[in-house]
């Protein structure tokens, strides 16, 4: 084996192992996440459209959630809440799970969540224009919202978290939640057979 192919399958098992998982569980973390939300006034729960600003911004009533860490690999690390690509992890990314156990205090309240990604190009954060999970919550009782989906082009810095609405205003509690995502496509493989 020539030491350049040794060299490219060595970056490419590093690439293809990283994973990183975010939540937030009661057995763990030893509290739920209370979280009071501003109704979105629109039972589709729009997400917002194009680059938003940090903080300050026009987020259509969605919040994002404080999730801590439970797991990385060697190219993702967790800061703030947020999973953030570094080195050897750019790429496209799928996410096998995410889920939220949720409860309302409010009857027949949508409430769904969208993936947000503050680019490291600009500093400005772009929302999952499809609502990746989303359920009607009744009022006090236990609703499990779930979802996944794709997030291409993960770039070195960019980060990763996720964000919550509900078509009621309404106090919502976060008792476990859990978003796993998996690389699938390193960028530099993809540069080369595209």
């Amino acid at each position: 084996m020539s030491i350049e192919l040794g060299y490219e399958l060595r970056m490419l098992s590093r690439s293809f192992g990283n994973r990183a998982e975010i939540g937030n569980t009661v057995a763990v973390d030893g509290l739920t996440t209370p979280l009071s939300l501003v109704a979105v006034g629109d039972i589709d729960l729009p997400a917002p459209v194009g680059g938003k600003t940090p903080t300050g911004d026009n987020y259509n009533g969605y919040q994002k959630l404080m999730l801590n860490p439970i797991s990385t690999t060697s190219g993702l690390t967790i800061v703030d809440h947020e999973i953030v690509v570094g080195n050897y992890a750019t790429g496209d990314y799928i996410t096998p799970h995410a889920w939220l156990n949720i409860s309302a205090n409010t009857n027949n309240t949508v409430v769904g969540f969208v993936f947000g990604i503050t680019k490291a190009s600009d500093g400005l954060i772009y929302f999952s224009q499809r609502i990746t999970g989303e359920r009607t919550a009744s009022k006090n009782l236990l609703t499990t919202l779930s979802g996944g989906g794709l997030v291409d082009n993960l770039e070195e810095g960019d980060k990763l978290s996720v964000w919550t609405a509900s078509s009621k205003a309404t106090d919502l509690t976060v008792h476990d939640a859990n978003l796993g995502i998996q690389m699938t496509m390193p960028s530099e493989l993809k540069s080369r057979i595209s």
